[in-house]
């Protein structure tokens, strides 16, 4: 089950796990925004409303591929999500 910051604490290994900073979560938001002004900016196949909102998922951070992007248009924005950016913890 997906949880959007209600638990701050996210996977690091199987024993452990470790506490999210505000700070670490504004960044993931910021990158967030700022690949889909990139996008938006520069994606010549896609109009600019096939990127109007983002977010990432942290399922395990001692691994590379701990986190998980997606991006979109409105048509396909996950149900319940409000504004553009969210993380979320898995």
């Amino acid at each position: 089950m997906k949880k959007e910051l209600t638990n701050k604490k996210a996977i690091w290994n199987q024993e452990r796990t470790i506490k999210l900073t505000p700070r670490y979560i504004d960044a993931l938001k910021e990158v967030i925004l700022a690949e889909i002004k990139m996008m938006q900016n520069n994606n010549l196949h896609m109009s600019k409303e096939d990127w109007t909102w983002g977010e990432v998922v942290i399922e395990n951070l001692s691994c590379s591929s701990g986190l998980s992007w997606t991006f979109g248009g409105e048509e396909d924005k996950p149900d319940g999500m409000v504004g553009k950016a969210r993380v979320i913890i898995k």
